[in-house]
């Protein structure tokens, strides 16, 4: 049906399947999706029976590094009032590929060359393209990193842009940072002093996942899918709220406008027992380079001293020669929720507990002989040894 469709719409245009599908990406919170080889080997032959041409989606996914992971927002059908789910992509985009996230051919692979041989009898190379399979440096479990200095989250808003917003929060988009360009990514910490405790509702949709601090203690923790969010604070004090942008979505249908939404941060009104909050302190985290060299300034104390998250801890990991650089994985289990960072590269954000994904790709490229930097920003649990853990091989599910 849908081949004689494409003739009648296109007739005098070659038959190409733009995306064809080697497997999928994952979301937090849902299983790691998987195409059988089986499925795959199916699909494949009716595409080059049937098409001709085909484009690999993906033939090698990666990494979504730093903060560049998407998400979708399913919409509600039934009920067009209720705002849609949100959905973020995991750090690695795997994808159940041709090739895994570091590159290693797979029985995917294999089995796409014998099929493209099969119904392709010619084949081209562009340009200097290598005409023979690379065999990677086998990838290495480095000992553990004991991260045994940290700062705390006052150290970690010193180091960050502030400003003083009048009248109702802005989004991080709205911020005047960055020459005037607003925050793109990371994190937006809301700051204001309150004289009394009380209900305290959050209107509107609140993007995307938000812990609320009273005096430096957590209250509670809500997502962009509970709109209005309602809670009670039992006193006076410095009432934060942390709200991290987990990722835009990249993805609408026609007709709608999921990526015209995607403001993060608070966007509207706070009130204590129906009066408004106004004049708020906002701090912008976004881990940009120039974030990363003012947090390096600051003074990290000895980790005995940083009781609670969030905080920033740091150690090294020594590299005795550049023949033991090699590609690994950290397994982040044990650890909350944040992201990492490698001599001041941003390897992702993990959230072991929620999953799938337990471990972030380390590209052996990104390692150098001698000490290696990792900090690690966690704003939700700390384990009580503070360390690192490699390992050879990812943990995806």
């Amino acid at each position: 049906m849908i081949l004689s469709l494409l003739e009648k719409w296109q007739p005098s245009m070659p038959r190409m399947c733009m995306e064809f599908w080697t497997g999928w990406f994952d979301h937090w919170g849902d299983k790691h999706q998987t195409e059988s080889i089986n499925k795959y080997n199916e699909n494949l032959k009716f595409v080059l029976q049937n098409y001709g041409n085909i484009n690999f989606y993906m033939f090698h996914g990666g990494t979504n590094f730093a903060f560049m992971n998407g998400a979708n927002e399913l919409v509600n059908r039934i009920n067009t009032q209720h705002p849609p789910t949100y959905l973020a992509d995991v750090t690695s985009y795997d994808y159940d590929a041709l090739l895994t996230e570091r590159g290693d051919t797979t029985p995917k692979y294999h089995l796409t060359v014998e099929l493209l041989s099969k119904y392709k009898s010619e084949v081209v190379y562009l340009g200097d393209c290598p005409t023979r399979i690379v065999t990677l440096p086998a990838p290495h479990q480095y000992d553990d990193v004991m991260l045994n200095t940290g700062l705390s989250m006052d150290g970690v808003l010193r180091s960050a842009v502030s400003v003083d917003i009048k009248g109702n929060a802005v989004t991080m988009e709205m911020l005047p940072v960055n020459n005037g360009n607003g925050q793109s990514y990371g994190w937006i910490l809301y700051r204001k002093t309150i004289e009394k405790g009380g209900k305290v509702k959050v209107r509107g949709q609140v993007r995307d996942r938000t812990l609320v601090f009273l005096d430096k203690k957590l209250v509670t923790t809500f997502d962009c899918d509970t709109p209005d969010f309602q809670f009670e604070l039992g006193s006076a004090g410095v009432l934060d709220f942390l709200v991290e942008n987990m990722g835009r979505a990249n993805y609408q249908t026609i007709g709608q406008s999921i990526i015209h939404n995607q403001r993060k941060g608070l966007n509207n009104t706070v009130t204590i027992d129906d009066v408004a909050l106004s004049d708020w302190s906002v701090y912008s985290l976004d881990f940009t380079e120039d974030h990363l060299n003012r947090i390096k300034k600051e003074k990290f104390s000895r980790i005995k001293k940083i009781k609670a998250s969030p905080a920033i801890f740091k150690g090294y990991l020594k590299v005795t020669s550049s023949s033991s650089l090699a590609d690994t994985f950290l397994d982040m289990r044990g650890w909350g929720k944040g992201i990492v960072i490698l001599n001041g590269r941003n390897l992702g954000r993990y959230w072991p507990v929620k999953g799938p994904t337990k471990t972030l790709y380390v590209p052996g490229v990104w390692l150098s002989q001698g000490d290696n930097e990792f900090m690690v920003f966690e704003i939700e649990e700390i384990p009580s040894d503070r360390t690192l853990k490699f390992r050879k091989t990812p943990v995806l599910g």
